[in-house]
């Protein structure tokens, strides 16, 4: 009987310790204080309403499959007095939508319509433009296919000018800049031709297939990325200063035209993080999320489409959101079942939807831990970096320099450490860093030091005369020493000197020549069209080198005879900036 009682309490004991683990995994569920949660997220979106950064917003917060919050904040239409309504207002969720894209490409290849790792020249048309290198769907779902990046016909200012997705991918091609399944390159091309390799396989429009094999069965009745949203009203845009604005229509729309509502947000959060099979197979729903590409073992990597992150040893996945007013975020935690959208009718920074989606983080995974930094770096990461989310044999390759983000500036050395735009990274080993962006590690590879993230986009170290501090010194220093010529020369002129002439001419003409680039640059990036100006863009810029080959010419023959003696050797300034300019506008192609 003793024996038996022994055996019995050492089963007991053991059963006991192998329970535990999961007991504990349930605690950690159930000691969530859910009030706080939902009114640290529900304040943190208020008070960006209150103090007026956005005109309106919705949201929603999921955790271990209850739906603690769906609300609606401000006004989708201020003149009228229509509110952010969560369940029947929607918004424009920016990239967002291409997770739609990779869900479709899967639902395809369940039905064998479509294989991830076949050409997809073989479910193009004969006459689609060859590209430089063959190329999957499971690269184009990864940002992998090694396409440049340009915005011209990515969008246009009325739904009447929108085209056919056929047509679009066809006239908005880029160059491959990267070998496919080298970096990860974010592309916005890359995931519309996979819509249309999706179209091209099953025979129908993919507007249409999402609608009626992901939207309709989920019971997303009011999600669309029909241009003309007749399933449901669509909040306008604001501009940060409150008035209303016009927010663009995506003509590659499937990469980012699509328009949501909290509810049916939620509905998707929800799937997400089920175990049902409807839609997809449990396996092809995990391919969503499953690590498929990474530049470093380091990094998390990315799934199909999605970023896949990590704080204190828990994983989520995020994806971004903007149009040109509208910013979205949605975020999956499937360890607590949890998941959270929002989005602004009114640009809002970055950091700041960070700091709102931190509110839940901290909540579930307790506030990011300080790494503790690991000698041993043999990388000098000095430098500019530019990220391949750009365009490199485009006159669009001067938008780096606007677009926040696509430009970092890493300082200081190995023995003291390095700073990314002013802020302290970490080195974590094998020269990977914990920075403000994120987890980075850098590697060299054929001559180049990259900088790959732990998000779908790269960063390549670039000359340092192409850093921003560089370019715009040089830049404001021409624009200023031409307008003090031309002033210069017209008091000549008034004086009746004519020795000056001819400088005095191709200064004006330096100077009107780079207003009118600079209009046309304006004009450009505003319809979202700088490409098609390509022919004024050069003009002005070869007018520019040539007026620039005058004036130095001519302060070469007659250095001598210079009756303004007091200008030598500012003249002999003037035209080294302008040379020096004539190099950016060739940096940047604006001269081929």
């Amino acid at each position: 009987m003793k024996k038996s009682i022994a055996v019995l309490m050492i089963m007991t004991t053991f059963l006991s310790l192998c329970l535990v683990p999961a007991y504990a995994e349930r605690d950690v569920g159930s000691s969530i204080d859910y009030n706080l949660m939902k009114n640290a997220f529900n304040e943190e979106i208020e008070r960006i309403i209150q103090i007026g950064k956005a005109k309106g917003a919705i949201a929603t917060l999921i955790v271990e499959s209850q739906e603690l919050l769906k609300a609606g904040y401000g006004y989708a239409n201020e003149d009228l007095g229509i509110e952010s309504d969560p369940d029947l207002i929607g918004y424009r969720i920016g990239s967002i939508s291409k997770t739609f894209v990779a869900l479709a490409a899967l639902i395809a290849a369940e039905d064998g319509k479509l294989d991830l790792y076949t050409d997809i020249s073989a479910y193009l048309d004969g006459d689609f433009p060859r590209l430089q290198y063959p190329v999957t769907m499971h690269q184009l779902l990864t940002h992998t296919a090694g396409f440049e990046e340009y915005i011209t016909g990515m969008a246009v200012r009325n739904v009447s000018d929108t085209e056919p997705l056929s047509i679009t991918v066809r006239k908005c091609m880029p160059e491959q800049i990267f070998k496919p399944g080298e970096v990860a390159s974010y592309s916005n091309y890359g995931t519309a031709l996979a819509a249309y390799v999706v179209e091209r396989a099953t025979g129908t429009d993919f507007a249409k297939y999402s609608n009626d094999r992901i939207f309709k069965p989920l019971g997303m009745n009011h999600t669309t990325f029909a241009h003309m949203h007749d399933t449901v009203y669509v909040s306008h845009a604001y501009m940060p200063n409150g008035k209303e604005t016009l927010d663009l229509y995506m003509n590659l729309y499937p990469e980012g035209s699509a328009v949501s509502t909290a509810h049916d947000m939620g509905i998707y959060i929800r799937w997400l993080m089920n175990d049902e099979e409807n839609l997809l197979s449990l396996t092809g729903k995990e391919k969503l999320l499953t690590k498929q590409f990474s530049s470093s073992d380091e990094l998390a990597g990315i799934g199909y489409i999605w970023n896949i992150k990590t704080r204190n040893d828990h994983t989520y996945y995020d994806k971004k959101g903007q149009t040109l007013h509208f910013y979205s975020r949605i975020v999956l935690i499937p360890e607590f079942n949890a998941g959270i959208f929002l989005s602004f009718n009114t640009y809002v920074a970055d950091h700041e939807i960070n700091e709102i989606v931190s509110e839940v983080l901290n909540l579930l995974m307790g506030e990011k831990e300080n790494p503790t930094p690991v000698t041993g770096a043999n990388i000098d990461i000095d430098g500019c970096y530019v990220n391949t989310w750009s365009s490199f044999k485009t006159a669009e390759k001067l938008l780096r320099y606007f677009i926040p983000g696509r430009m970092i500036e890493i300082t200081g050395s190995i023995i003291k450490g390095y700073q990314l735009d002013g802020e302290k990274i970490t080195h974590l080993g094998s020269n990977a860093y914990d920075s403000p962006i994120g987890t980075i590690k850098f590697i060299e590879r054929d001559g180049k030091t990259f900088l790959a993230t732990d998000f779908s986009q790269t960063y390549t170290r670039i000359n340092g005369l192409e850093n921003k501090g560089v370019t715009l010194i040089v830049t404001v220093s021409f624009l200023l020493l031409s307008l003090l010529y031309a002033v210069i020369s017209f008091a000549n002129f008034l004086r009746k000197r004519t020795s000056s002439c001819l400088t005095g001419i191709t200064t004006i003409i330096k100077l009107l020549s780079a207003i009118g680039l600079g209009i046309a640059i304006y004009i450009g990036m505003l319809n979202y069209a700088i490409l098609n100006y390509t022919f004024f863009i050069h003009l002005t810029s070869w007018l520019i080198v040539m007026a620039t080959l005058i004036h130095l010419f001519y302060s070469i023959v007659n250095s001598s005879g210079n009756d303004i003696k007091r200008l030598k050797y500012t003249d002999l300034l003037y035209n080294i900036v302008s040379i020096a300019f004539c190099l950016v506008l060739f940096n940047l192609n604006l001269l081929i």
